[in-house]
């Protein structure tokens, strides 16, 4: 593989990987957004309940949870996405060395 496909195949799961962290953080905004639209929507009925208060919060942390798991989850497959270039990038090197070794010892 030459080398330009490595950093070519390196360039496109780096890219990978910061797509999934993109749609995570999207999504853990729409998740806050829609957490924050239901709290208004509860806190500005007309009959306030005993407990409308304690279910906001609940639901904005239950909104804030969600979030925080899908951007973590967003980071961890990025980093394997990272570890599988790394090792990809390490294997093509060992393979470019025994090219080359192969090359040497068949011009001695």
């Amino acid at each position: 593989m030459a080398s330009k496909e490595v950093t070519s195949d390196i360039a496109s799961l780096e890219s990978q990987a910061e797509t999934v962290l993109a749609e995570a953080r999207a999504k853990a905004s729409e998740l806050l957004r829609s957490a924050n639209q239901e709290a208004s929507r509860i806190l500005s009925a007309p009959l306030r309940l005993a407990g409308v208060e304690a279910e906001c919060a609940a639901i904005v942390d239950a909104a804030l949870e969600q979030s925080r798991a899908a951007v973590e989850k967003a980071e961890k497959e990025a980093e394997l996405l990272k570890a599988g270039v790394r090792g990809k990038g390490a294997k093509t090197f060992q393979v470019l060395v025994k090219k080359i070794e192969g090359m040497v010892r068949g011009a001695h």
